[in-house]
C-alpha cells in the first residue's frame, strides 16, 4: 500500500513550533509569576499548581526548541530537527549505545531523558493537585479521607512512572541498522527517503508493541477513572462544605477547584486528537502524517491555551488582567487629556 508521506522538512510545522514556543514562554512565565505573587490566598495549594505549570513550561521548551519532532505516520516513525539533534546529535529515541559517550553528550543525553519524562510528570502533578484539594476538603468535613500510608505509595509511583515510560520505549526500540533492514524488506520504495534522514526512528508494530500499548491503555483508563471519581466527589463535598465555612474561605476553595477544572478541560481537549491519530496509525490511514502533524502542533499549544483559559475563567488571573487593563485605560486617558 502506498502512503502519502512527505519526507521533506515541513517548514510550516517548524514555524508553528517556534511561534508556539515563544508564546508559551511568555504566557507560562506570567502564569508562574501570578501563582507566586498574586494568588497567595490559595495557600500552599498554589505550589501544586506552580509545579504543574513549571513542568508545562519545561516540556514546551523541550518540544518546541530542543526536539521539534516531525511524524512519519502511518509508520510508527518520526525524526527530529531541533537543537539537541542538530547541535549534539541526540536522536529521537535516546539510546546510550547508539553513539560515542563523550562528557558533553552524556550530559545532554541525561537531560534528554529527564525532559522526556516531564511529559508524564506534568499529568501526574495535575492528578496530584486534584487529590490534594480533595483531601483538604475531606479533612475539613472529616469524611472520605484516604489512609496516610497511601501517600508514600503514591509518591513512589510518581517518581517511578517516568522511568517506566522510558523502559517501555526501550523495550521495543532496535538499532538503526535493523530498522533499515526492516524497511528494505517490507517497504523498499521508502528506503532511499529514510536513508536521507539523519535522526529518524522507526518502531516495529510487533507483539511487544501491542503488549506495551495494552499496558499503557489500561494504566490510563485506571488513572482517568480515579480522576473522574475524585472530581465527582469534590463537587459533592463542596455542596456540604458551603454550609459549614465562611463565604470568603469557601471562595478560596472554589477558585482552586475552578483552576483545576479549567486545566484538566484544556488538557483533555488538546489530547483528544491524539486518540484519533492512534486509530489512524492502527488502520494505516493514508493521510495520517498530515493529521498527526496538526495534532502534534495542537499538543504543544495546550499549555498556552491553558493559561489563556485561566485568564478567562480563573478569578485571581482574571482580576489581575482586569486591573492591568483598567490601569492602562486610565493611563491612556490621562495622557490624552494632558496632550490636549
Amino acid at each position: 500500500m502506498q502512503y502519502n508521506i512527505d519526507f521533506s522538512e515541513p517548514y510550516w510545522i517548524i514555524s508553528c513550533y517556534h511561534v508556539i514556543g515563544i508564546i508559551s514562554f511568555f504566557l507560562n512565565s506570567l502564569g508562574i509569576y501570578l501563582l507566586l505573587f498574586q494568588c497567595k490566598k490559595l495557600g500552599n495549594f498554589r505550589f501544586y499548581l506552580l509545579a504543574y505549570l513549571s513542568m508545562c513550561f519545561l516540556t514546551d521548551i523541550h518540544v518546541t526548541f530542543l526536539m521539534q519532532a516531525v511524524p512519519l505516520f502511518p509508520f510508527l516513525a518520526g525524526y527530529v530537527v531541533g537543537i539537541l539533534p542538530e547541535w549534539f546529535g541526540v536522536p529521537l529515541h535516546y539510546n546510550v549505545v547508539s553513539f560515542r559517550r563523550t562528557d558533553k553528550i552524556a550530559f545532554i543525553s541525561d537531560l534528554q531523558i529527564i525532559l522526556d519524562s516531564m511529559m508524564s510528570l506534568q499529568f501526574e502533578l495535575l492528578i496530584m493537585s486534584f487529590v490534594q484539594k480533595h483531601q483538604t476538603i475531606a479533612t475539613i468535613l472529616k469524611t472520605n479521607t484516604l489512609p496516610s500510608f497511601l501517600f508514600p505509595l503514591y509518591y513512589i509511583c510518581f517518581l517511578f512512572t517516568p522511568l517506566l515510560v522510558i523502559c517501555c520505549f526501550n523495550a521495543f526500540h532496535v538499532q538503526k541498522e535493523e530498522q533499515l533492514r526492516y524497511i528494505a524488506e517490507f517497504y523498499p520504495e521508502y528506503l532511499p527517503s529514510f536513508q536521507q534522514l539523519p535522526h529518524f526512528e522507526l518502531y516495529f508494530k510487533n507483539n511487544t508493541y501491542v503488549f506495551i500499548a495494552a499496558i499503557i491503555c489500561m494504566f490510563l483508563s485506571v488513572a482517568c477513572s480515579m480522576l473522574a471519581l475524585f472530581i465527582l466527589d469534590i463537587f459533592r463535598l463542596m455542596r456540604v462544605l458551603k454550609l459549614q465555612i465562611s463565604p470568603e474561605t469557601f471562595k478560596k476553595h472554589k477558585d482552586a477547584i475552578r483552576s483545576l477544572i479549567v486545566q484538566i478541560t484544556t488538557t483533555i481537549l488538546c489530547l483528544s486528537p491524539v486518540s484519533l491519530v492512534v486509530v489512524f496509525i492502527v488502520l494505516e490511514f493514508r493521510y495520517a502524517q498530515f493529521v498527526g502533524s496538526i495534532c502534534a502542533v495542537l499538543f504543544t499549544a495546550h499549555s498556552s491555551i491553558n493559561i489563556i483559559s485561566l485568564f478567562l475563567f480563573f478569578p485571581p488571573f482574571r482580576e489581575y488582567a482586569s486591573k492591568k487593563m483598567t490601569f492602562m485605560r486610565k493611563r491612556k486617558i490621562t495622557t490624552v487629556v494632558r496632550s490636549s
